[in-house]
């Protein structure tokens, strides 16, 4: 009572320092869930990848081993049912082929998958389409081709042009 003025400043001062700690922890939080929720869209952090050795270094030799697992799209829909938290799974194997149209031939890196491929690695398809579930179900002979390999295949023609026609993979 005797100095009013002075327990004004001093409750002024605590309640700006009380605000100003809530304001720092509130942009902290926000900046902390921002960034969680960048990592998870834009990168593969959460996603796990199973992949079988099947050749050892022995001596400076690279040796085939045999006996390793051979995981099915069964191995795969059991896991995801069993591990809590799994929003979608993959299976793919990688390997490199010939690929051929015509009289115009390319070396090219392939990817075998399950069709849910697109929607796990979120690949755009420009033009065309990704192959459906049941066209892997019946191991129809679909083929998505990068645009770089379907403008070496396509010739002097554009790269749609190839859409709906026969692509040979190894002879295939």
């Amino acid at each position: 009572r005797t100095n009013p003025t002075r327990t004004t400043l001093s409750t002024t001062g605590v309640i700006i320092g009380v605000a100003a700690l809530v304001a720092a922890f509130s942009i902290t939080d926000g900046v902390d869930l921002w960034a969680r929720a960048l990592i998870a869209r834009e990168s593969s952090v959460q996603d796990v990848a199973i992949t079988p050795r099947t050749t050892a270094e022995v001596a400076g030799r690279t040796v085939p081993i045999t006996g390793y697992p051979i995981l099915t799209t069964e191995d795969a829909e059991r896991a995801k049912n069993e591990v809590p938290g799994v929003a979608q799974y993959a299976l793919t194997l990688t390997g490199s082929a010939l690929v051929e149209y015509g009289d115009r031939r390319a070396a090219a890196m392939l990817t075998l998958s399950t069709a849910s491929l697109a929607d796990f690695t979120n690949i755009d398809v420009l033009a065309g389409r990704f192959f459906t579930p049941t066209e892997v179900l019946h191991s129809a002979p679909v083929i998505v081709l990068g645009h770089r390999l379907a403008e070496e295949l396509a010739g002097s023609r554009d790269a749609l042009w190839l859409l709906g026609r026969a692509i040979k993979v190894s002879g295939r």
